[in-house]
């Protein structure tokens, strides 16, 4: 998994370099939604910006990490930092780094993230390395000088609180451990404990990052990780207080399954339910988020279907499709979860926890995102193509844009 993560890092520092953003002379194509979709292609890694209505992309980004609202857009490589206007394709800013630094991978599949919750300050870091590791927080606003942080080891960032004053580091320790540590970047020195498992004491983790999600508010983060003999867990941080909750999910380990790697973490609109859903697996778990200073936890795991009946082998045969593929997204009433199975989509009712509905079921779904409004799905299969249906389930077109090796929809809005 780690010369995985070095090949991520590659191939994007490669793609920043070559790319910069682009729309079409003229302006875009008139339709009903732009599709912000992640790919990897044999010159690198890059967002597509779609429209829904041409079926064709009308433009494109470097691959890199969005602020929250989607005003900035933020990309690395090549010595530079540069900001973006995601809709127009302009370079707002640049700002020379004293390193190659570049964005943190966020996601299995290799999307970039480094943000705090609020988008207010970027965490950027060099190439991982066994012996020493470099870090860069930038303000967004620009307002101070960036804060630079070397130590000696491997590190990678996890995160960073909304006041940008932790900074949360993944200190590996071997081939399998590891362990969170905490900076703090106003005094700049290393925590020299471990943000350990308050539930059980657990200091050491071993498993794969597959993706993470902040609560609303930016005081968790939540992050679910796939372990080769064990069933996945989410890891739930405290950014304000560096306490850590691991909350087991069931399941085998990927050594055996690797419908492990399936899994996703989809947020209510109003941040009170996570879900973390396995179509695969034929799994959904109901976890509190923390709200009115509780701790999280897992309210209930249910079967929503039957399980893949994928043939067990060992990760090392395991290709990129079967990595990084699947997704979940909750109504913005929160009363459905639309998530992919081993084949199609399924309608969850989030009271239930059952299924009400599938479909597309002849594809393996790579990613799902909702519509702003929550009136429309849009799901990217592993063979790059596009289908938009209503949030009942019908379906209203199926297309190609023909981009490259699917990642996923990082974003839908609509079409100015």
């Amino acid at each position: 998994m780690r010369v995985m993560r070095l090949t991520v890092l590659g191939l994007l520092a490669s793609a920043v370099v070559a790319a910069c953003g682009t729309l079409p002379q003229g302006g875009p194509v008139a339709g009903d939604f732009r599709l912000y979709v992640a790919t990897s292609t044999p010159s690198g890694y890059q967002v597509a910006i779609v429209d829904s209505r041409s079926h064709r992309a009308i433009g494109g980004l470097p691959v890199g990490t969005p602020s929250p609202d989607w005003t900035r857009y933020y990309t690395a490589g090549g010595g530079s930092l540069t900001v973006f206007d995601p809709h127009t394709g302009v370079a707002l800013r640049t700002m020379l780094l004293p390193r190659a630094y570049l964005l943190p991978t966020a996601t299995l599949s290799g999307v970039p993230g480094g943000l705090s919750p609020n988008g207010r300050w970027l965490a950027l870091e060099t190439s991982p390395s066994d012996t020493e590791s470099h870090l860069l927080v930038v303000d967004t606003l620009f307002k101070g000088q960036p804060v630079a942080v070397d130590l000696a080891g491997s590190y990678t960032f996890d995160a960073i609180s909304n006041d940008g004053q932790r900074l949360y580091l993944i200190q590996h320790s071997d081939g399998s451990h590891y362990y969170v540590r905490f900076y703090n970047l106003s005094t700049h020195a290393l925590d020299p404990q471990v943000v350990f498992d308050k539930s059980d004491g657990a200091n050491a983790m071993t498993g794969t990052r597959l993706s993470g999600i902040p609560s609303l508010d930016g005081q968790w983060l939540f992050s679910v990780y796939a372990r080769p003999d064990k069933g996945s867990f989410v890891h739930a941080l405290n950014l304000d207080a560096a306490i850590a909750f691991c909350l087991d999910l069931p399941g085998a380990g990927y050594s055996t399954d690797p419908t492990a790697f399936m899994w996703s973490l989809a947020m209510s609109g109003d941040g009170s339910r996570l879900y973390a859903a396995n179509g695969p697996m034929g799994l959904v778990a109901s976890l509190s988020t923390g709200a009115n200073n509780s701790m999280p936890s897992i309210l209930r795991t249910t079967h929503v279907g039957s399980a893949s009946q994928t043939a067990a082998f060992g990760v090392q045969n395991v290709q990129a499709k079967e990595l990084g593929g699947g997704g979940a997204a909750v109504s913005p009433d929160g009363k459905t979860l639309v998530m992919s199975g081993a084949t199609g989509i399924s309608w969850i009712s989030t009271t239930s926890l059952q299924a009400s509905a599938s479909g597309l079921s002849s594809r393996h779904i790579w990613s799902l995102a909702l519509s702003p409004s929550g009136d429309f799905i849009f799901a990217l299969d592993e063979a790059g193509n596009i289908a938009q249906l209503t949030i009942k389930g019908a379906v209203l077109s199926s297309f190609d844009p023909k981009l490259g090796q699917p990642l996923a929809i990082m974003r839908v809005e609509p079409a100015p």
